[in-house]
């Protein structure tokens, strides 16, 4: 079976996104850094005996300034490598902030694979140096597998486009997961705690990433009503601790459980989001 797929990658500029393209489809490596605006290659993959691939290979920029112009690059995308340098802790801490909230928003059902570049770099004594000046260390492989698993990405595979390590490995699982990806069927509610991952906090980070956000826990007067548990078919309710848990986790001001009928909460849902609005706390730049 041959099939034709688009793979599209992002991340923070400079975190190694060019690199590892140009070492995969033209077998170049250059120490030089420029700025990407868009560029495409393809590339014909054979993954078994059974499959072959074209991969229409997109690569982005990171920069700020084209944060407008990337977006026309996602429609018909089959597998999307956010990419992090695993000795840049900021273009890390991105993946959250910037890179899952925008991909997630221009594709819902996408698969995902993240990818760690730059792994060659992690013992070298000046960039150690380096970080150390900063108060920073390399990103663990185990932080990224835990994210990878909290963003419920495909895998997550660390590479080194110098080096050449895992640079197969990477484009492989990414064919491979726009082959056999299956999004997992969902029904979009309101009242989904699930869904404040999945569905709200990527679209209100995408529009609004400076805005303060309360989370907010609704029908607390039906947490010990039998005929609503019955409903539930065998789930628990979402504990506080868990709730909190999240909001702790999406950099929430505050989450308040309340309930509409008995008006419990009403009051404090509205006065602490209105003391956030009055009070916002400093915007972070990517």
């Amino acid at each position: 079976m041959s099939v034709r797929k688009k793979l599209i990658v992002v991340g923070d500029g400079n975190c190694g996104k060019t690199c590892l393209l140009t070492v995969f489809a033209k077998d170049q490596f250059s120490e030089e850094y420029l700025p990407t605006v868009f560029e495409a290659d393809i590339v014909n993959m054979t993954l078994d005996d059974c499959n072959t691939v074209m991969l229409i290979l997109l690569d982005t920029s990171g920069q700020e300034e084209y944060d407008r112009l990337r977006p026309i690059q996602y429609p018909g995308t089959d597998v999307v490598l956010i990419c992090f340098s695993v000795v840049w802790p900021d273009s890390f801490d991105n993946v959250t902030e910037k890179w899952i909230p925008e991909v997630r928003h221009f594709c819902p059902k996408i698969p995902i694979v993240l990818v760690g570049t730059k792994n060659d770099l992690r013992s070298d004594s000046s960039v150690l140096e380096q970080l150390q000046k900063l108060d920073k260390k390399p990103v663990t492989t185990e932080a990224a597998e835990a994210l990878a698993k909290q963003m419920r990405a495909v895998a997550y595979v660390e590479c080194s486009a110098k080096t050449k390590f895992n640079v197969s490995k990477v484009f492989v699982t990414a064919a491979n997961a726009a082959i056999n990806y299956r999004p997992r069927k969902r029904v979009f509610n309101c009242t989904s705690f699930d869904n404040v991952t999945d569905k709200w906090i990527p679209e209100v980070r995408h529009f609004c990433p400076n805005v303060p956000v309360v989370l907010v826990g609704t029908k607390n007067d039906l947490r010990s009503d039998s005929s609503a548990f019955e409903k539930l078919d065998r789930l628990s309710p979402v504990l506080t601790e868990v709730a909190e848990a999240m909001a702790k986790k999406m950099k929430a001001v505050a989450y308040i459980k309340c309930s509409s009928k008995t008006r419990c909460g009403i009051n404090s849902v509205f006065v602490t989001a209105a003391r956030a609005a009055l009070n916002p706390r400093s915007k972070k730049t990517f």
